[in-house]
Parts: structure tokens; C-alpha cells; sequence
């Protein structure tokens, strides 16, 4: 008999597998980067199909095969998140590893997906933007600390006052993540901004 896992995950992408079937990159909480087969999921009657939208963060339902992870169920959690958002997930999912956990990047993503809902000023956006990526790096181990000195800095951001704290550091938040992006290979991110 087969364990199912249920954990929260966020849906980076997908590629259509078969006639009715569909692969999914999830980024799980506890098991980290994985491609996850969920078999007829396109089918009209499916009822997992709509709650599995790229950048969507839900709770899955897991089965570890012999060779594969196999989808069992998603429950709907948050629609996907903004654009700077997204761009974050993006990189996180480029630079983690398979099969490998990483909870604070996880959380880090989590607890930072709502708040760019109330960031109108796109100058703080910017500053948020980078206050997460800089989390993400942080976390997965691109960026030693301390890269930014200073007691306004909270990584990753969770509130707006957050980001306003961080928004005079700006200019250094994003020369420390282009400087962990220069080292990587060119496909992982375009610099920031």
C-alpha cells in the first residue's frame, strides 16, 4: 500500500502528458521541486482541473511510485499572485533543486504572496520585489549574509511597513541580487531593476 502525502505547493508550470493527462512542476513544502503526473486531469469531468492554475498555491495530495510522484487530489488555495511575485517564484523554481526541501523558501513565498496586492506605488513594488528575491537567494544559499546592514531590512518582507522600512536600501537590495544572478548560469533571470 502506497502513502499519500498532502502538502501545500504552489504549481510553476505544466506540460500535457497523453491524451487526457498532464505533468505538473509543483514547488511542495516538504519535499521540495517535483514533477508530479496527474493522470486524466484534462478531462471535462476532472474535478482537480481547475484547481491546478500555474502559480496557484493549494493543498496536493501525493503518492510516491516506483519511478514517479502521482497526483490524487488538489484542493484550491490562493489564486496565482501578482506579476513581481511570479517573478520570484520563477527564480525560486529555476534555482531549487529536485527533491529537495526547502521550507524557508517555501514560507518565505507564502507569507510574502498577498502583500503585493496592497503595494500601489511601483517604486515599492520594486523594493519588495527584491526583498523577496534576496529572501529566496538567502535561503537557498546564493547570497551569504550580511549583504545589507541594516535594521530596516526584514527578509522577506510581510508587511507593507516592511517594504517601506527597506524602500531607502533599495538600490543595495537589488546590486546584492544582481550580484548572486551574475554568478549563476544566464538562463536562471535577467538582472533586476
Amino acid at each position: 500500500m502506497h502513502t499519500l502525502h498532502t502538502t501545500p505547493a504552489i504549481v510553476l508550470g505544466s506540460y500535457e502528458h497523453g491524451e487526457s493527462s498532464r505533468v505538473y512542476r509543483l514547488f511542495t513544502r516538504e519535499f521540495g521541486l517535483l514533477y508530479v503526473h496527474a493522470q486524466g486531469v484534462r478531462a471535462l469531468k476532472n474535478r482537480n482541473r481547475f484547481a491546478l492554475t500555474s502559480f496557484g498555491h493549494m493543498h496536493v495530495t501525493l503518492v510516491r511510485g516506483r519511478e514517479t510522484w502521482r497526483l490524487t487530489s488538489a484542493h484550491a488555495g490562493a489564486a496565482s499572485g501578482p506579476i513581481a511575485w511570479r517573478r520570484v517564484v520563477t527564480l525560486a523554481g529555476r534555482l531549487l533543486p529536485r527533491d529537495d526541501p526547502a521550507p524557508e523558501v517555501f514560507d518565505a513565498l507564502v507569507t510574502a504572496a498577498d502583500l503585493e496586492v496592497g503595494i500601489v506605488d511601483e517604486a515599492l513594488r520594486a523594493t519588495y520585489e527584491a526583498q523577496l528575491a534576496l529572501a529566496v537567494l538567502l535561503h537557498l544559499g546564493y547570497v551569504a549574509l550580511p549583504v545589507v546592514r541594516s535594521e530596516d531590512i526584514v527578509l522577506p518582507p510581510s508587511t507593507i511597513a516592511d517594504v517601506r522600512a527597506a524602500h531607502p536600501h533599495r538600490a543595495t537590495l537589488v546590486r546584492a541580487v544582481n550580484t548572486a544572478l551574475a554568478e549563476l548560469p544566464r538562463e536562471h533571470l535577467t538582472p533586476f531593476h
